[in-house]
């Protein structure tokens, strides 16, 4: 037995090992960019520094110092694809626990079922039935489960019941990509239902990491047309107005499903989630509003939208009025136009340069056809030369010019 144990344990220590690796691996990842991302700025500095002492010295007049300071920024940002990528309140998380906790637990679980099931095969019943671990119970009935829906969609692949009870599985179980392939199948047998529909765009959202698309918008679109209180849409709403910190938005939607007379949703729940949006709310209201913020309304010229490609990526920046390192930056993917977003120290690169520290900045909006954030030919961009960052008015940008450089 302690060879048997000395093996077991081995192998729990090489699982956790690898279960907890990219975790810990996430902050090394981010000092290696931190030093990348300062031995850049040092380098931009540099640069900055020996053209003004060129211009100072008459090697080169206004017109190329500022030509060559602009190249100087345009490289610089270019690092903003591997450091703000994040940077939005909605992508910013810290690394979650949950999953290496939750596999750790099951590692220990499997370990003492193991052992209970080879260490302890001599220990019978009476009846001579083996004991069995309850987790391992717990194991065969989601199997037996799955397994029971697969063999009566074989036998039957219209049976809407069955495939409706996978696609729950696979949501409860936040297995996106299966229950978005289940889901499109019931809207085959049943193009007309609401839940399904809500169901289908439940499941696009986690896919496209809790991002709306123009799919997603027409599926809500549908299914509020025939059900307007259906709840699979009123959830994605409410949660995805949550984690943009819309708190008044996620509760509108939380308690139009409590004023509905509908039996199927768990109102307990509902209201539970409520008071805590609630406390959440005061909480973050509560916080000192002296932080500069720019509330901006974003709309595209229709003569460039034929140019919308399907995987653009949206860019939008503060800088100084004098140039240099974006104070703000916002990346994500592009959607339907207008739409409206909100600069803050929130979406600061740097804890030391902040859209507070300055009175006034200018506002760039890029839509990037490659993902990057320098601009490059056929971008197209919309620009604001001057905004205070005191005014929480909403500003107005168009995106109405296309790159030729």
């Amino acid at each position: 037995m302690p060879l048997f144990w000395t093996i077991l344990i081995s192998l729990l220590m090489l699982s956790l090992a690898i279960i907890w690796h990219p975790y810990f691996s996430r902050r090394t990842k981010k000092d290696n960019s931190d030093v990348r991302f300062n031995t850049n700025l040092d380098i931009f500095n540099m640069r900055l520094n020996a053209l003004k002492q060129q211009r100072r010295n008459s090697d080169i007049d206004d017109t190329e110092f500022h030509q060559l300071k602009t190249e100087l920024e345009r490289a610089l940002l270019q690092d903003v694809d591997t450091t703000t990528a994040s940077a939005q309140p909605k992508r910013e998380h810290k690394p979650s626990k949950l999953l290496p906790y939750s596999l750790s637990a099951l590692m220990f679980i499997g370990c003492i079922s193991f052992y209970l099931y080879l260490g302890q095969g001599a220990s019978f019943k009476a009846s001579g039935e083996m004991l069995e671990p309850e987790s391992s119970q717990a194991v065969k009935g989601v199997i037996a489960y799955v397994e029971e829906l697969r063999v009566r969609l074989e036998k039957n692949p219209k049976d809407q019941d069955a495939w409706t009870q996978l696609g729950q599985f696979y949501m409860e179980f936040n297995l996106y990509e299966q229950a978005l392939t289940t889901y499109d199948r019931l809207l085959q047998l049943s193009p007309n239902n609401p839940e399904f529909m809500g169901q289908k765009a439940t499941a696009l959202y986690f896919v496209n990491q809790q991002s709306m698309t123009p799919e997603i918008d027409e599926l809500i679109k549908q299914a509020l047309n025939k059900d307007a209180t259906q709840p699979s849409v009123h959830f994605l709403l409410a949660i995805h107005a949550y984690l943009q910190k819309d708190f008044t938005t996620a509760l509108t939607h939380w308690q139009k499903l409590l004023n509905s007379q509908r039996t199927d949703i768990n109102r307990e729940a509902i209201e539970s989630t409520m008071a805590q949006i609630r406390q959440e709310q005061q909480e973050f209201n509560a916080t000192p509003s002296n932080s500069a913020q720019i509330n901006l309304s974003i709309d595209l010229a229709a003569a460039l939208k034929q140019d919308i490609q399907p995987n653009d990526v949206l860019f939008v920046f503060a800088q100084s009025i004098e140039g240099g390192m974006p104070l703000a930056v916002i990346r994500q993917p592009v959607k339907q136009f207008p739409l409206r977003i909100q600069l803050s120290d929130k979406n600061a690169m740097r804890d030391n340069l902040k859209l507070s520290q300055e009175e006034y900045v200018s506002v760039t909006v890029r839509v990037s056809h490659h993902g990057s954030a320098p601009a490059k030919p056929g971008d197209l961009q919309g620009h604001i030369e001057k905004v205070s960052t005191s005014n929480t008015q909403i500003q107005k940008i168009v995106i109405n010019t296309k790159i030729n450089i």
